[in-house]
């Protein structure tokens, strides 16, 4: 998957594209966002993972896309986009 970096002055924002399951993906310091085929977008806070929360912004920012998530291998850490859009249906059980 290729990946844009955008700057701004305050945050960078990484983006990825997921063109098995038509998904965008960016972060920024404090929170990733999804972006369905639909148009919808979700955010999850960065606050909420331990693992992420604790890593620098390059292991942060070294994600790969799925066809159903974002995963960081390096940090052990993996979210499915539906958890982003239907958070009632998955249990949160980060490290």
């Amino acid at each position: 998957m290729a990946g844009n970096i955008l700057s701004g002055k305050e945050k960078q924002l990484i983006r990825k594209e997921a063109s098995m399951a038509n998904h965008e993906v960016w972060l920024d310091k404090e929170n990733i966002y999804v972006r369905n085929s639909e148009g919808q977008t979700a955010s999850k806070p960065i606050s909420r993972f331990k693992r992420l929360m604790q890593a620098t912004e390059e292991q942060r920012n070294s994600f790969e896309l799925s066809s159903c998530g974002i995963h960081w291998y390096e940090l052990d850490v993996d979210l499915e986009f539906e958890s982003f859009f239907h958070p009632q249906k998955f249990t949160l059980l980060a490290c």
